[in-house]
């Protein structure tokens, strides 16, 4: 709340000590310098620190005071104990208060309150300012008008203890400031009737006279709040009255220091109730204990002052029993030595029959002591969790234990009706898998989102954790590993598959063209500083520039912690990852590896899949008989799935007492508030998705998803255009986790394109251009090596040999119902650029034209009349056979879109360079098309890449009917800015 001031609410006696306060504080003038937002008005910035709750006897905390002593005597004979129970409340949060209407929160904070204020000379605050009088305000009334608090105008010089009570002083709350000239205190009566007692608050803070922002006011609870509830001795009843006699009920608070001075006689404070407290069985009239008497039951709460409680202090409960009708008293002494009430102190009091408290007792924070974060990710693994649990065992005249119980830990999300114990998994497993006494790490798991449990988990559920490091290097180095089972992993850190066998792979990052009279292209292979790769090992290669490996870690990955612990060994040699039995799913990943000044100088695909690409493979013949075999899916692909809606999971930690005659008792919040987190979402994706490549880079970009036409929490231009659902803004970005801020997943910053090393550096960079006028340079081909020193392409700046080591020259148009050129069929030699896993590549061109024709040109219908592609709208896929007379495999291509390079065009409602002015436009990069399927071959042809496309925009789909708007072909050429599905092939 923000209190506004103005001197028209500064009194005459305020005034009159101004000059005061100039003679007291050589730094106070008698000229009001405006400071603070231009008008020189004082404000406050009013808070709370706490409200009076307290949850029930099984909720306290490890911080809670227990005292137990016997009642001195009891009208039927027995042996009772009084239990006394104090907690500080400043560590909790605001919460619903106690009923009763003066129990103050920061939403019921009065309109008015009390304001004096000491101006002083002092470079710093000062720790005593008793001998000091209210010389700058005294006993202002401060008064909230039009929805704000007028009040002063800063001095300009000098400081000032701002001294604040509320609520305002009258006769009928029983508070009295002093007068002017006296240092600010209150007199206080507490009222007779419980039902007036008064929550009074206190404030102070010191400031810079100058002024400058808010004056932060943070009140405190200056009274003693006290409750009276049952505990296990209370016989089924009705009680009539609670009372507490022999305490002071007036004094004196010093506001600058919050100390109390009691005065007068003992008084007594009774107040009549009704309250029924029914036994527990039939044959147990006895009360279950934390029913509140004088609390939030009926809303009653003693505030008293807090003082020294002599062995006069009593409590006294009257009631009558049901099962005899008999009317009783329990009194019990609340006072003797070392007894107290202290100022902002809950206390409650009950009557136990067996003298024993045992407390249940959580504490989980992070590993760093800090609270946890309020959500987990849709796996519900909470990783980083420090736990202790134990109960606490309170005996009149025993020394307090902590003991180790048997606990289970249970959680229900919103949206379930049944409580289902989780997972408690500690870091060393080597002592066992249960919470304990003393302080653990570990993690917890909570209920996964259906989808996740369904869909993306449920492939690897009962696949082994892997009982030794795997090296996913020793046959064959790669930019692509993919990943089937959980468990710890290593890589060499060399370029691409620049080692087979061990052995350096010279072919992957050597140019050597093999075919007679080459054209123009790359001269050699570059690493992230655009010098020639001269070594297979980056630790060595990046020596050249002085550089050494510094470290290795998660850039993106599109399921929440799919790979965790990515180090360096100190070597530099390998790369170590883990994946998680309890986290393994479908999913991407990329690690990159850094120099010690921070260059990222490579960074490697990691493709969790339950998929084995040894198995269904797709075997196709181009027009010249050449043979290609394909695995069944595209690279990175993740199965379709539904959605999981956001929800909120309750969690509780369940004791067992049964093996020592007791109960079960249960710990449903930590510090006040209820034990509750939020899980994320799950978005869904209809056909499924991959990560994109533009063309000649080994970089997976981030995949896009689709579910429906209008997805604004994700973007503000996912829409249709009018076009049957099929426009270009269509899709959004798959979610990602796990990423340094520093290197989130985003556009370039470049917008004139990008070099070769430029691409390695900024794995996490989609290159995308500038359309300036008809200038559309580098928003068809991301890249640009006019800054490079040292040239690695010939002139003609063709560099088709990104993807083909032995490539002589670059793909050429195919002109309809013409032969097959030999050179869209040049075989291909992988690359250390080649984003394929071991055993595979990127194939030609003609490897596609056995499914699907080809033509002259983009945006016609190549088709084999024989093997015509079907559209199955519920799987958003095409299906066909792999050879043109309609034999072969089943060949499924799901409709998962591109990574668009830019806007350009018309849109109907628009164009896209108006739209393109857009903030969100300009600095992001969105997936495209949902209803297409772009996938990229080896071939270059100049700036444009050969593509086998299924592209249905702009038309309703038609079973077994080819209609307009309608494309389909291969060896088209398309732009290589765009992210593309790529689909290798065995070696």
């Amino acid at each position: 709340m923000i209190f506004n001031a103005s001197s028209k609410y500064f009194n005459k006696k305020a005034l009159a000590t101004v000059a005061t306060c100039i003679v007291l504080a050589a730094g106070c003038t008698d000229e009001m310098i405006r400071y603070d937002n231009g008008d020189g008005r004082l404000r406050f910035d009013i808070s709370l620190d706490s409200s009076w709750t307290k949850g029930g006897v099984t909720t306290r905390g490890a911080s809670t005071d227990i005292c137990i002593e016997e009642i001195d005597a009891t009208e039927d004979g027995r042996q009772l104990y009084l239990i006394s129970e104090s907690e500080d409340l400043d560590t909790y949060p605001a919460a619903t208060p106690c009923t009763r209407g003066t129990s103050t929160t920061e939403a019921t904070f009065p309109t008015t309150f009390g304001l004096s204020a000491i101006c002083y000379n002092s470079s710093e605050p000062a720790s005593d300012l008793s001998s000091f009088t209210a010389n700058f305000a005294c006993n202002m009334e401060v008064k909230k008008s039009d929805g704000v608090f007028p009040g002063l105008d800063w001095p300009g010089s000098g400081r000032i203890r701002f001294l604040g009570y509320a609520p305002y002083a009258s006769t009928a709350n029983g508070i009295t400031h002093s007068a002017a000239g006296e240092h600010p205190q209150l007199d206080f009566t507490v009222s007779t009737d419980v039902k007036n007692h008064v929550d009074l608050l206190r404030a102070s803070a010191d400031t810079d006279g100058r002024g400058g922002s808010a004056v932060k006011m943070e009140f405190r609870h200056a009274l003693s709040a006290i409750t009276v509830r049952t505990g296990d001795a209370m016989l089924s009843s009705e009680i009539t009255n609670v009372t507490i006699s022999g305490v002071k009920g007036k004094g004196t608070l010093v506001l600058s220091s919050g100390n109390w001075i009691t005065k007068g006689e003992n008084q007594t404070y009774s107040v009549a109730t009704k309250t029924t407290v029914s036994g527990t069985a039939d044959n147990n009239p006895y009360a279950s204990s934390s029913l509140n008497i004088a609390g939030s039951n009926d809303g009653l709460t003693f505030f008293l002052i807090p003082q020294e409680l002599t062995t006069e202090a009593r409590l006294s409960i009257t009631f009558t029993d049901k099962l005899t009708k008999t009317k009783r008293t329990l009194s019990a002494s609340i006072g003797g030595s070392g007894k107290k009430w202290e100022s902002g102190k809950l206390y409650s009091y009950s009557v136990s029959s067996t003298g024993v408290i045992i407390t249940p007792i959580v504490e989980m924070t992070d590993t760093k002591g800090n609270s946890l974060p309020d959500s987990v990710p849709y796996t519900g693994m909470l990783h980083d969790v420090r736990l202790k649990t134990f109960v606490r065992v309170t005996q009149s005249g025993v020394e307090t234990k902590n003991l180790a119980v048997p606990v289970k830990i249970m959680a229900k999300p919103d949206n379930s009706t049944d409580w289902e114990e989780v997972t408690w998994l500690p870091d060393d497993e080597t002592s066992g898998t249960k919470p304990s006494l003393s302080s653990r790490d570990g993690s917890l798991i909570l209920p996964p989102q259906p989808v996740f449990k369904n869909t993306l988990h449920k492939y690897f559920e009962g696949k082994e954790e892997l009982a030794d490091t795997r090296d996913l290097s020793s046959a064959e180095s790669a930019n692509c590993y993919m990943i089937s089972n959980p468990g710890t992993y290593r890589f060499r850190t060399v370029y691409g598959n620049a080692l087979k066998n061990g052995a350096p792979n010279t072919s992957a990052y050597t140019i050597n063209r093999t075919g007679p009279d080459p054209e123009p292209g790359m001269k050699w292979f570059v690493d992230h500083s655009d010098k020639k790769i001269e070594t297979p090992y980056i630790k060595e290669q990046i020596s050249q520039n002085g550089e050494t490996l510094k470290d290795a870690f998660i850039l993106w990955a599109d399921s929440p912690e799919l790979i965790d612990n990515v180090t360096l060994e100190d070597n530099g040699d390998y790369i170590n990852f883990h994946v998680g039995r309890h986290t393994i799913a479908q999913g991407n990943a990329v690690i990159a590896l850094r120099s010690d000044k921070n260059n990222i100088v490579w960074s490697w695909h990691i493709w969790v899949t339950e998929k084995d690409w040894s198995e269904k493979r797709i075997t196709t013949t181009d027009a010249l008989g050449n043979t290609y075999v394909l695995p069944q899916t595209t690279l990175g692909y993740c199965n379709a799935r539904g959605k999981s809606p956001k929800r909120s999971i309750k969690v509780k930690f369940v004791f067992d007492l049964t093996n020592s005659g007791g109960k079960n008792l249960e710990v449903t919040s930590l510090n006040g508030k209820d034990i509750e987190f939020g899980q994320r979402e799950i978005l869904a994706s209809d056909a499924g998705d991959n990560p994109y490549y533009q063309w000649g880079r080994k970089d997976a970009m981030v995949p896009g998803i689709y579910d429906k036409n209008d997805h604004p929490t994700e973007s503000p231009y996912y829409f249709n255009n009018g076009n049957n659902a099929l426009g270009e803004l269509s899709m959004v970005n798959k979610p990602v986790y796990d990423y340094d801020p520093e290197y989130r997943f985003t556009r370039s910053v470049t917008r004139s394109g990008a070099s070769l090393g430029q691409s390695i550096s900024f794995p996490h960079h989609f290159i995308m251009g500038d359309v300036v006028g008809d200038d559309m340079t580098y928003r068809q081909h991301w890249h640009n090596d006019s800054k490079v020193s040292e040239k690695y392409l010939e002139s003609g700046k063709k560099m088709y040999n990104a993807w083909n080591s032995t490539a002589s020259h670059s793909g050429v148009g195919q002109p309809v119902n013409s032969s097959l050129d030999p050179k869209n069929c040049i075989p291909v030699t992988k690359t250390i650029y080649d984003p394929s896993p071991a055993g595979y590549h990127i194939p030609s061109a003609a490897a596609f034209s056995g499914m699907i024709n080809w033509g002259g040109s983009y945006g016609l219908i190549e088709i084999y009349e024989s093997n015509i592609p079907q559209w199955d709208e519920a799987r958003r896929c095409w299906t066909m056979h792999s050879n043109s007379d309609g034999s072969g495999d089943i060949v499924t291509l799901y409709a998962t879109g591109i990574r668009d390079m830019s806007l350009k065009g018309a849109i109907g409602a628009g164009d896209y360079n108006t739209y393109y002015t857009n903030e969100w436009l300009k600095t992001n990069t969105w997936p495209a098309f949902r209803t297409t399927t772009f996938i990229a071959s080896a071939t270059l042809t100049g700036t444009q890449v050969m593509i086998l496309y299924c592209d249905t925009r702009n038309f309703k789909v038609t079973p077994n009917t080819l209609t307009g708007g309608q494309s389909f072909g291969t060896m088209a050429q398309s732009n290589n800015s765009y992210g593309f599905t790529v689909w290798p092939m065995a070696e």
